[in-house]
């Protein structure tokens, strides 16, 4: 019951205004009306909104991921300490619109194929288009395995 006061009391950063108040039309505390600015609470949200998505977007890394090129795929949190950074060798299947793409697992004669949808985030650039002066430290042992597969 004391929360459930303290959070129809806490006033909204978008509406400048306590829930009791925009709903009630009048202070839960004191005996005083309130008369809410419904135009300025959608404006200021809004306004809000598109200030969020900019800082968000401001992040983005853009990427030239296309069908075919063959990727180094982080490991992530998940990996064991001390073992490799990144998973092995992947190829490129798909790229989807919400940065995704559909990684085929490059055949070792060992089995079929393995697909799996991966964020871009995931991937190191494509390993045609990374120079060894650009490659990350962390999955070198994964490029340099990729080059001489793909040389031989």
């Amino acid at each position: 019951m004391a929360c459930q006061k303290a959070v129809n009391s806490a006033v909204h950063t978008a509406a400048r205004a306590t829930p009791t108040q925009l709903v009630f039309g009048r202070d839960a505390m004191l005996n005083a009306t309130f008369q809410a600015a419904w135009q300025f609470i959608r404006e200021r949200k809004q306004r809000l909104v598109i200030q969020n998505k900019k800082h968000e977007n401001a992040k983005r890394k853009p990427h030239a991921h296309n069908a075919g090129d063959v990727v180094a795929v982080k490991a992530g949190k998940g990996r064991k300490h001390g073992s490799n950074l990144c998973l092995d060798p992947m190829r490129i299947a798909q790229v989807h619109d919400n940065c995704t793409v559909k990684l085929v697992k490059v055949a070792d004669n060992n089995g079929g194929v393995v697909s799996q949808t991966w964020n871009i985030r995931n991937t190191e650039l494509p390993i045609t288009h990374v120079q060894s002066s650009v490659a990350s430290q962390d999955c070198d042992h994964v490029i340099q395995k990729l080059w001489s597969d793909h040389k031989s």
